[in-house]
């Protein structure tokens, strides 16, 4: 968790409106998803989540640890 709040903090100069709309509705289908219960849809959610998040902390080494984090 620590390496994804270091990508939030540097990631927050970058984000757009767009990004935030993104944010918001992974947000909000994660949230739907967990009151239906629906596990599929949560977990995507979850990692659209992170996705904007790693985007927007474009690093080339903050991908490569994306890229091996994903399952």
């Amino acid at each position: 968790m620590t390496l994804e709040s270091l990508a939030i903090e540097r990631a927050a100069p970058n984000v757009t409106a767009e990004a935030l709309r993104e944010i918001e509705r992974s947000l909000s289908r994660l949230a739907a998803a967990a009151h239906r219960p629906d596990l599929t849809c949560y977990h995507r959610s979850d990692m659209d989540f992170h996705k904007v998040i790693w985007r927007l902390f474009s690093s080339g080494k903050s991908s490569i640890a994306w890229r091996s984090a994903r399952w």
